[in-house]
């Protein structure tokens, strides 16, 4: 490849540094979000070492019993 194509290629689209982000689920959502996040530079990677439901289930079947922002706050200590 010569030095204009790598030129016309980098003034279109300013190559940005990967970003990695740990996205903690047990229920598929990474293919919803990592798109999104891949344009802007951000890698996700699937973590599933702590079992989110725990904190409570969204359905009811596990009750909660921190506040919304407690369990987000838990959730995202536990997917680092």
């Amino acid at each position: 490849m010569n030095a204009a194509a790598l030129t016309s290629v980098d003034t279109e689209k300013e190559a940005k540094p990967l970003q990695y982000a740990a996205f903690l689920t047990k229920h598929h959502k990474v293919p919803l979000v990592a798109p999104a996040l891949a344009e802007v530079g951000i890698m996700v990677q699937l973590t599933d070492l702590f079992d989110t439901d725990s904190l409570g289930s969204f359905s009811g079947e596990i009750p909660r019993t921190l506040s919304p922002l407690a369990c987000v706050k838990t959730k995202a200590k536990n997917g680092v």
